[in-house]
């Protein structure tokens, strides 16, 4: 008995041993299967992670966003890819203003070589600092994906405001750049300091210095010099007289660097005639503020002779001019006739203040006379915006075919609705039909009612058709013919759709394009919806195309034109696009005013060069603006100090009026937040200085689209005549739906002309 129990102990211990190795085997097999989906998620991890960096050193592929990682929401700038293959063409997708998704298409420009890589350069538009960025490359039409990117994963990337101003320093070593960012003033003006010491850095495409508000070139270093190509100094030049700001340092001691053949002659203000040095320096210690420069029983210090002296001598010492401020087109050169980069400038006490000047034509007192807390003290306390272009972009965003519900009126309907299905509906039926279960049949009929009252008030407010809005600027410059356009345009949709738009510019003013750039707009700041905001959504909008195509009307072969393709709308939502142009104007604009320093006053005349009136002239030039009462005729001459009335200019851009009560004092009319007018918003967008800045648009910055402000160039030998164009056929340019779209209405659009024209100084300027 007991061997028998003996063996059947035996045997169920046998079958345990068996199922437990069977389960162990089992088990080995899931850690095998784990093990194998681990290792397989690591290498992906590594190949991804090889992806996200973007400069892994065995890639094939590497990619850097901006100037030296510095990319600023909202602007164009550029991107610079390193491949060992040869490609032509890219497509890049990166969130928008709104955070969808909108891919770049176009040709790649070749920049240089490094290392056995070709490096390439293309231009993109980033509207938020998180998202995903796809990259494709490709030979001819081909393309392939060879990165998928979360931008907040690339380590080296800056991500910069949109209204953060970004200066760049061309220079062998930092010496520049770095003493600029010591002296803090870089912070306080909101700017970012970024250096270049290679050519390779440098795009071949002035596009990409939209994003820049200063460029400074220390030409301290031959070699650094040499290297930059034919390309990347007129993509400079473009720059410069589309809108930029460029300050040159005349280096005495390489004159061959400027004799124009290294540095353009577009890109100085004069002649190098000789090295010279000066013995004192009391001119140049009270233009920066600083002392001692040039002390005594210390050496002279070296500075360039200057001759055919284009523009406006703003300092001299001993008899030379030392710094020279030009208008360029619509931008400004300065040259600076020293090395900014020799050390005695880098330690000196007036550095700062040097500096300061250089970049914003006044001293750093005069900054802090004019700069004092607007009347909001730069809070967020206004509507959503930070900036003067995010109160365009609201008052944009009104129109007058779609009128919004109050929320009293809603109230009031819900209310209303409660009240009939609950005691209304019940009092009715106790009453009259004395049924309680006809219920089942008012309940509905209330319901039904009550959502057809709600259809019926939504078609009511709602236009049944696309609408725009729109504000454009065109811009000519007299002297060069250069002109350029920029449009603001909302689009409003009353139903879901994606749309293909077009921008055709202004067709009836004689100009000659070269470019038209059509892409989203972006609301500058942190407010609601704003670029500068955190991120809320990822990757869950649809997304849309930019295509970048040459050629792609006429027989000009250089015209760059840019189409929107897909672009998604929602059910009763509004869109933002900003379009620019530009390229030359044929016709001569006759002109010949002149000013008496000892008489202080405008002359001159000026005809109308085109076939319509203009309407609403104003003609500004230093403090002062001369006002015409009446349309001005085509091909009409008017003289200046007969037909126009002269008025203080910022009297007139603030609404300066005469107190009630007392009308020996005046003040300015306090600025309006939700002003009504747009064509009072392109004023103060135009002249943003001359009206006092931030200090009277009510704390608001003008720093993400500053090139539209020429306040600078009316002290610097320029009239601006300001115009209207209205009244005419073809008056605007047009936002173009493509396709069987249908077309947008225009609700408002405002057109306003400006056109700058030089003024001869009959006595010399100081």
């Amino acid at each position: 008995m007991f061997q028998r129990n003996r063996f059947v102990v035996n045997k169920l211990i046998d079958r345990r041993e068996v199922k437990s190795i069977a389960s162990t085997g089992s088990a080995l097999r899931n850690f095998h299967r784990f093990a194998g989906i681990l290792l397989g998620f690591l290498i992906v991890s590594l190949v991804m992670s090889s992806n996200v960096m973007g400069q892994a050193e065995n890639s094939d592929v590497r990619l850097s966003l901006g100037f030296d990682g510095h990319i600023r929401l909202g602007k164009w700038q550029p991107f610079f890819v390193e491949t060992k293959q040869s490609v032509d063409r890219f497509e890049i997708s990166v969130p928008d203003g709104d955070e969808a998704p909108v891919t770049y298409s176009g040709p790649l420009f070749k920049v240089g070589e490094r290392n056995g890589f070709e490096i390439n350069q293309g231009f993109l538009k980033l509207g938020r600092s998180s998202g995903l960025c796809q990259l494709k490359l490709g030979k001819g039409e081909a393309t392939s994906l060879v990165m998928d990117v979360n931008l907040k994963e690339l380590t080296d990337l800056k991500v910069l405001s949109s209204t953060q101003r970004l200066v760049l320093t061309i220079e062998k070593d930092q010496s520049l750049a770095e003493t600029i960012r010591s002296t803090g003033f870089g912070e306080k003006d909101e700017s970012t300091i970024v250096s270049l010491n290679q050519a390779v850095q440098l795009p071949v495409d002035w596009t990409c210095y939209d994003a820049v508000k200063t460029v400074f070139i220390v030409a301290d270093d031959q070699e650094l010099i040499e290297s930059i190509s034919a390309d990347q100094w007129k993509a400079l030049s473009e720059w410069t007289s589309r809108g930029g700001q460029m300050i040159v340092s005349v280096s005495p001691q390489y004159p061959e660097l400027f004799s124009g053949k290294k540095i353009p002659e577009s890109l100085l203000s004069g002649k190098f005639k000789a090295s010279k040095t000066i013995a004192s320096s009391n001119r140049l210690d009270g233009y920066s503020g600083g002392s001692g420069l040039v002390a005594k029983n210390e050496e002279p210090f070296p500075v360039a002779e200057l001759e055919s002296i284009n523009g406006i001598a703003e300092l001299e010492q001993d008899g030379m001019p030392i710094v020279i401020r030009t208008a360029v087109g619509f931008g400004e050169l300065v040259s600076v006739a020293f090395d900014l980069n020799h050390p005695r400038i880098l330690k000196w006490s007036g550095f700062k203040g040097l500096a300061f000047r250089l970049e914003h034509g006044l001293s750093l007192q005069e900054a802090a006379q004019n700069q004092r807390v607007g009347q909001l003290g730069g809070s967020v306390s206004h509507p959503g915006f930070e900036d003067l272009i995010g109160q365009l972009r609201v008052r944009l965003e009104k129109f007058s075919n779609v009128r919004f519900i109050s929320f009293n009126w809603v109230a009031v309907l819900i209310g209303l609705y409660i009240l009939c299905i609950g005691p209304g509906d019940y009092f009715f039926l106790r009453k009259f039909t004395r049924k309680m279960e006809l219920t089942w049949i008012t309940f509905p009929l209330i319901t039904l009612f009550f959502c057809g009252l709600a259809i019926w008030i939504a078609k009511r407010t709602r236009a049944d058709e696309i609408q725009l809005n729109q504000l454009e600027i065109v811009d000519i410059d007299a002297q060069s013919q250069l002109t350029r356009g920029t449009a603001w345009t909302n689009l409003y949709s009353p139903r879901s759709t994606n749309l293909d738009l077009k921008f055709e510019p202004l067709n009836n003013l004689g100009l000659k394009i070269d470019y038209e750039r059509l892409g989203w707009h972006g609301l500058p700041g942190r407010g609601y919806g704003g670029m500068d905001a955190e991120s809320n959504v990822a990757g869950s909008r649809a997304g849309y195309r930019q295509v970048i195509t040459q050629n792609a009307e006429g027989n000009d072969s250089s015209k760059e034109t840019m189409i929107l393709e897909g672009v998604p709308c929602n059910v009763s939502s509004t869109k933002s696009f900003l379009a620019e142009y530009g390229g030359t104007f044929d016709s001569k604009i006759q002109s010949n005013l002149k000013v008496r320093l000892a008489i202080a006053g405008l002359e001159g005349t000026i005809s109308n060069p085109f076939d319509f009136p203009l309407k609403n002239c104003r003609l500004a030039f230093e403090d002062s603006v001369y006002l015409l009462s009446r349309p001005w005729e085509p091909g009409e001459v008017i003289a200046v100090e007969s037909e126009m009335k002269e008025r203080t200019l910022s009297s007139y851009l603030t609404r300066r009026r005469a107190v009630e009560d007392d009308v020996t004092r005046s003040q300015n009319s306090q600025w309006d937040l939700n002003e009504p007018q747009v064509q009072r918003l392109g004023d103060i967008l135009m002249l943003y200085h001359a009206a006092g800045g931030a200090n009277y648009a009510s704390g608001l910055s003008h720093s993400y689209q500053e090139k539209i402000d020429l306040s600078r160039h009316l002290n610097l030998g320029r009239a601006i005549l300001i115009a209207e164009i209205g009244g005419q056929k073809d008056s605007r340019s047009s936002l173009k739906l493509t396709g069987d779209q249908g077309s947008g209405e225009y609700d408002q659009s405002v057109t306003m002309l400006r056109i700058v024209l030089p003024v001869n100084y009959l006595e010399k300027k100081r």
